[in-house]
This record gives C-alpha cells, sequence and structure tokens, in this order.
C-alpha cells in the first residue's frame, strides 16, 4: 500500500511513500507522517492511500512514522485546503502546514521563555553589546522593555534572528531560559462578570430577524452588516451566535488585530462560557492546547485574527469577519490567502452562515452587494443617545504660517485636549508612525540617512538614540554630525509617535499619558494590559499607531485627534484613497461612545482632498460611487482580478532578465500586463525588487496566467519570484 503526502513546500506535487505493513493499521488520510526527502527528513501529510503507485518502485521510500493517532485534518478540511491551495498558487502541503499548528499534540507542548538574569546593569551591557553585537543588544532590549519573560520564538521572529545570540547571551550569564510545562488560562485575568442583554434598536432588530430567517433556513448566505461606528454591530453578532449554539453548532469570529483580542474576548466571555483564541502570538503551548480544544468539540465560539479561520470546528454554523475592511486579513507571505474570501468560501461549503461588518467596508464588498451576491443590513445610527462625533479641521499649512513656524500639534487640537481633560474625560491621539523623526538630514549639504540595505530613510528613536530601518531592522547609533559634511546641526524631521508623545508630556504635564506602538507594545500582556488600564481611566491620554484605530469602545473618550490625516494618501497604490477613508472614519469612531458628544479634531496638508472630504461627513455611500468610478476606468478591483509578480535578487541585471522572460511567456490574453518595473520601494534588505501587474478580465484568465507564472515561482538566496493572487498593496 502507497500514501500520498502533501509536504510543505513550493512544490505543486504529492509525493508517493510506501507504508510499511507495521504503519498500515495506524495510517489515516488527513494524519502527519514524517518522510525522507532528499537528504533530510519532513513531515507532511497523508491526503490519500492507494494500493499502486505510478513511480517506479526503486525510487519510493518507506514512511518513517506517523505522527497522529488520530487525524488532524477532517476531509472536510482537507478538500477546504486544496480549494484555496488552487485558488492562490500555492502547494496542497503549504496549505495544510498552514492550516494545522506544528505543535497538535499535548506531548509535544512546551513553552521556552527567555529572562533577564538579575544581578547585572542591563542598561549598560545593552549599550556595551551595540555596537560589536546589535542581536545581543536587541534581545536584552525587548527583554528590558517587558520586564517578564518572553517566548523564545516570539523574541525570534520579531528581530529574525538565529538562535546563536540567545546562547551567547546566556553564555555570558546576562539571560536564563526557563522551560514552561504548564499551560495557563489566558483570559483568567480577564474581568468577565455577566452583562444584562441591551434592549435592540429598530435598526438592529431588522438586521438579526433578516439573518435568524437564514438560519432556519440553515443555508449558506453572506451578509455585510453596514453599520457606523458604534451602531451595534458586535450585539447582533452575539445574538446570531446564540441561535447557532442553541443548534449545537460552533462560529468563528475573526477580528483584524491581536490587539483588539481581549477587549473582543471579554464581550464573547460575558455571553458564552466555552470560548477559545486562536492567533499567532500564542506560545506553541497555548496555540495547541486551544487546537486541541476545538479539535474535540468542546468550544462554541473561536475568536482569533485571519488564522482562526482554520479552526478544526466539526459543526460550523457561523463566520463573522469583523472589520472585514481590514488589510491584516491579508497574508503578507506564501501562502498569500484573504482570512475574508476564504470565510465566504469555508462558510459555503460548511453551509453556514457568513457575516461581514464594518463601517467602511471594502469596495470589493460593497460592490458585491450592489450586485446582489451578498445581502447588505444597515445600521445608520449609533445605540442609545450616543451620537456620531463632530469634526474639526486644521489646515496644517496655514496654521504653520500663522504660527511662523513648523508645529506638529495646532491650537485646535491643544485646547481641544485641555478641555477635554479639566472635565476628567479621555483621550485618544491617532498618528500611523512609530519612533521621534522620519527623516535625519543635513541642512547644509541636504545628505538624508537612509538605510544601507533598504531605499528607505532611517528613522530616529529618541528614547534609545538609534537610527532603525523599519523594513530590515538594522540599527545605527543616530549621528551627531552628517557623516558627508560633518555639520555639527544635524536635524530630525518629520513626526512619529514618540515625538508626539514628548511634546504631550511638555504641554500636559500633570496628565496620564500612555504610547501604543510596535515599540512600546512588545508582549500580548502588554496590550491587554495597556486597554484593561485605559478601561479603567488610569490613563488620560491614548496615543498609538493602528492598533488603537478601530473596534475599541470606550465611554469616556471624548476626542479624538488626528495628527496626520495624509500619511496614506502620500502612498503610490491605487488603494489609497480608500486605505485613508477607512482609518479616518475607523479612528473618529473612537469618540463620544458614551452619554457625552464626541469631537474629532483632524490635522490635515490635503483639506481638499475627497478622501477627506467624504471622511468629515462620513459619507460612505458617496464615497464609493466616485471611487468605483475611478476604479472602473483604470480596470482596477472590484472591475479586473489582478496578479502580482514580484521578483526580488541582490543583482539588479538577473532581476530584469527573469522579469522580461516571464513577460515573453505569457498567454495571449484579453488582458493588461503592467511592467515589468521597479516596485514602489525598489530595494528592501539588499534585495532590489521589480514587479509585474497583470489586470484579469475574469477569473479563468486570471488562473490561466496564474499557471504559466507558477513554473517561474523560486526561493533562493540568489532570486525569489513571488506570485500574489488579490493582492491588497502593490508597494
Amino acid at each position: 500500500m502507497y500514501a500520498q503526502i502533501a509536504l510543505p513546500i513550493p512544490l505543486d506535487e504529492l509525493f508517493d511513500y510506501q507504508i510499511p505493513t507495521t504503519l498500515l493499521p495506524q495510517l489515516k488520510i488527513g494524519c502527519r507522517v514524517k518522510v525522507p526527502f532528499g537528504h533530510q527528513q519532513q513531515v507532511g501529510f497523508c491526503v490519500n492511500i492507494q494500493e499502486v503507485s505510478q513511480v517506479a518502485a526503486e525510487k519510493v521510500k518507506e514512511i518513517l512514522s506517523i505522527l497522529d493517532p488520530e487525524p488532524v485534518v477532517t476531509l472536510q478540511m482537507l478538500s477546504f485546503s486544496q480549494w484555496w491551495a488552487k485558488y492562490y498558487h500555492c502547494s496542497l502541503g503549504e496549505a495544510l502546514e498552514t492550516t494545522v499548528p506544528y505543535c497538535t499534540t499535548i506531548q509535544r507542548r512546551k513553552n521556552i521563555l527567555i529572562a533577564i538574569q538579575p544581578g547585572y546593569d542591563i542598561t549598560y551591557e545593552i549599550n556595551a553589546l551595540r555596537a560589536k553585537s546589535p542581536s545581543q543588544a536587541q534581545i536584552l532590549e525587548l527583554l528590558q522593555d517587558s520586564q517578564a519573560p518572553l517566548e523564545r520564538s516570539q523574541i525570534r521572529s520579531k528581530l529574525k534572528i538565529s538562535l546563536a545570540p540567545f546562547k551567547l547571551l546566556e553564555s555570558k550569564g546576562f539571560i536564563k531560559t526557563i522551560y514552561e510545562e504548564k499551560v495557563p488560562d489566558l483570559f483568567a485575568h480577564l474581568p468577565t462578570e455577566t452583562t444584562p442583554k441591551v434592549e435592540l434598536t429598530p435598526a438592529q432588530q431588522n438586521a438579526f430577524q433578516e439573518i435568524q430567517k437564514a438560519i432556519e433556513l440553515e443555508k449558506f448566505k453572506v451578509f455585510l452588516l453596514f453599520g457606523v461606528t458604534g451602531s451595534g454591530k458586535t450585539e447582533i453578532y452575539l445574538r446570531t451566535i446564540e441561535l447557532i449554539v442553541q443548534q449545537k453548532k460552533e462560529a468563528i469570529v475573526l477580528v483584524p488585530e491581536i490587539a483588539l483580542t481581549p477587549q473582543t474576548v471579554i464581550r464573547f466571555k460575558q455571553r458564552f462560557p466555552n470560548v477559545a483564541v486562536l492567533h499567532s502570538e500564542l506560545s506553541n503551548a497555548q496555540r495547541a492546547y486551544q487546537w486541541e480544544q476545538i479539535h474535540a468539540g468542546k468550544i462554541q465560539v473561536v475568536i482569533g485574527p485571519r488564522s482562526a479561520i482554520f479552526a478544526p470546528t466539526h459543526h460550523l454554523g457561523l463566520i463573522v469577519v469583523d472589520e472585514e475592511h481590514e488589510p491584516s486579513f491579508k497574508q503578507q507571505n506564501t501562502p498569500r490567502y484573504h482570512a475574508r474570501d476564504l470565510a465566504v468560501k469555508r462558510g459555503q461549503e460548511a453551509n453556514a452562515i457568513v457575516i461581514l461588518g464594518s463601517a467602511t467596508p471594502s469596495l470589493e464588498t460593497y460592490h458585491n452587494c450592489l450586485k446582489h451576491k451578498y445581502i447588505m443590513l444597515s445600521l445608520p445610527e449609533r445605540i442609545g443617545t450616543a451620537k456620531l462625533p463632530q469634526f474639526s479641521v486644521v489646515n496644517m499649512k496655514e496654521e504653520c504660517q500663522e504660527q511662523k513656524r513648523f508645529v506638529y500639534l495646532s491650537r485646535v487640537l491643544i485646547a481641544g485636549i485641555e478641555k477635554r481633560l479639566a472635565a476628567q474625560q479621555q483621550v485618544i491621539l491617532f498618528l500611523n508612525r512609530r519612533g521621534f523623526a522620519t527623516n535625519i538630514t543635513c541642512p547644509v549639504c541636504g545628505y538624508e540617512i537612509h538605510c544601507p540595505h533598504c531605499e528607505i530613510p532611517l528613522t530616529y528613536h529618541k528614547q534609545k538614540h538609534i537610527s532603525l530601518c523599519h523594513y530590515c531592522n538594522f540599527e545605527a547609533a543616530a549621528p551627531t554630525e552628517c557623516p558627508s559634511c560633518h555639520f555639527q546641526g544635524i536635524r530630525f524631521m518629520g513626526i512619529g509617535t514618540e515625538r508626539i508623545e514628548a511634546s504631550l508630556r511638555k504641554f500636559f504635564p500633570n496628565a496620564r499619558i500612555h504610547r501604543m506602538d510596535s515599540d512600546t507594545m512588545v508582549s500580548r500582556q502588554k496590550y491587554e494590559d495597556s486597554f484593561l488600564a485605559f478601561s479603567r481611566h488610569e490613563i488620560d491620554i491614548l496615543l498609538g499607531t493602528q492598533m488603537i484605530a478601530k473596534g475599541l469602545d470606550f465611554p469616556k473618550v471624548t476626542l479624538v485627534g488626528i495628527i496626520s490625516a495624509d500619511t496614506n494618501l502620500q502612498l503610490p497604490d491605487f488603494r489609497s484613497s480608500e486605505r485613508a477613508f477607512q482609518l479616518i472614519v475607523q479612528v473618529a469612531g473612537r469618540a463620544g461612545r458614551g452619554e457625552t458628544e464626541g469631537e474629532v479634531i483632524l490635522q490635515t496638508w490635503q483639506p481638499d482632498h475627497y478622501a477627506i472630504q467624504f471622511a468629515l461627513t462620513q459619507n460612505y455611500t458617496k464615497f464609493a460611487e466616485d471611487e468605483l468610478k475611478f476604479r472602473q476606468e483604470l480596470s482596477y478591483p472590484p472591475f479586473s482580478r489582478l496578479l502580482r509578480i514580484l521578483i526580488e535578487g541582490p543583482v539588479i541585471a538577473s532581476i530584469i532578465t527573469k522579469a522580461e522572460e516571464i513577460i515573453a511567456n505569457l498567454p495571449p490574453a484579453d488582458c493588461e500586463i503592467l511592467g515589468p518595473a521597479p516596485a514602489p520601494i525598489e530595494k528592501i534588505a539588499d534585495a532590489y525588487r521589480y514587479h509585474i501587474i497583470i489586470k484579469c478580465t475574469t477569473m479563468n484568465i486570471m488562473s490561466r496566467y496564474a499557471n504559466t507564472i507558477q513554473k517561474f515561482v523560486i526561493h533562493s538566496s540568489k532570486m525569489n519570484v513571488q506570485l500574489d493572487v488579490d493582492p491588497i498593496s502593490l508597494l
């Protein structure tokens, strides 16, 4: 007997292996196995068992061992994985590896934590290591910022480093390794008191009744719950899940950010006793435990970001995609799936209900409603007495001219913050750039300090006095003079959250100010602690990047300040206006969710831009109408299907040659091909980047092109050719 094994490698084929007689009774489709592959061993998935093999007998090797006593992939999930592997043009093995976490058996769970050894002046050690051993310095900095042990795999993922720096630090006695066998309750510390049901508004009642009818019919349907911020979309989710649980079925709730998980979990655990969470920040032990509980049928509701779409439920009745427009639902490395689109497909295969929720839907989803593929349910008003916030716009060109200097915080915004602090209310300030300054420039010779490995300027982080690349993590000491002409007065230009925090502490010395960005949020615990502190009003001003921009509900927040509304508009991408509009509306929606009316102060250098103008009135319909006309004229989604081919490598001539070879081999069809051309960010981590954009009129044409391109996909140190189906960004 022979087994067909799918291996997690970029080869779209199955491999035949002979099943040893001793293993034959144990092997089932859906189990993982260990097999020899070349000079190594690989873990793969058994996807078929057959009596004969088409491969010559002398070439067929034997399976070494079976890793699972029972299948970890059901036949339904296998079918689902086969579909999306074909659609996104990755191998079935890559799809299955994404579907099933690496550690899935209780015996394999082990949590490896790293902690600082007591007794050292760690700041001195960091400074001593920074020049000669930057990786070791970065590890110590993370541990120092966390003030608690961190999982080794999380540190490695964040810093993109090997195990060597850990071993060296441990040999010096600076750190220690902790092996944690116990799997703690992830959310035991979260408050989950039972709360009474709220009365639905007429709009909520109408939306819920439409969904209820579909549930009673037990037929697949997709709903867009199109509700303004604060309109009670979550309550609709909760009541729908109650109906699903009554049918002895499970629900999956996808949220766009790990930062949203604590508050979301609190809401759901107040209503349902058996809630599981799946996301990438869990340790191997935690992820295995959660996965095992779901697989055993002990869970009613699964919550998490995009990877939670693969939760091993057996009787799936509902999938909710909250903030469905969010780009974080798209995986940015192979396999490049979109969790929202997979939710629709998985719902179809399970005959389940799918709810896509948003105040600013993606244009693809909105267009599907206009074409009657999806059913739109509207929640046009906030619940209770809460009203949508009032907008004030500050033209920063005029503000700087009137103050006769360059300013980052306008007089209107400063006065607004003072007013809210005096009333003991809370403020959220949003700026989607971290660091202190985004450019380091010489005013004499014009020299600008760029990353030596990327085509982007280095960002100055004042607290650590370093220049940092936000793409490849290159780090250097911040200069005190111009490297070119040696002028002493080098300038740190542009704004980041660190600079705004410093300004706020000068203007409001008695305010409790807290910054949330990827520099300060070094662990999941930091996220949870920050949000719980803000909910208890232990923080007056919360400053942060897009992790604070959506999904958060704090009734004492009466002012939201958008420091710069223009960041997204400056990006050379066809979705830039859509992203800008969505982000403004979403962050504005954090204001005025309680009894006191909210206000939004928006600072911009482009007050007349249509995305900003429509965001001020929160007129999504008019924005979508204008933006769809623009997309249709230029044949961009949703009026075409995009393929993006990205070619990267250290030798630019080789990249161009490869790009021209791909173009020459593309089949003739009625489509538009753009490029090859340099990508907007032309170089990252010493790799030059060229891309080709193909606009396909139908899915069949897109599939034909993707099949041809797939033959050119390679991953090596000399060249990397990637295929992205339905890209969400062209940067």
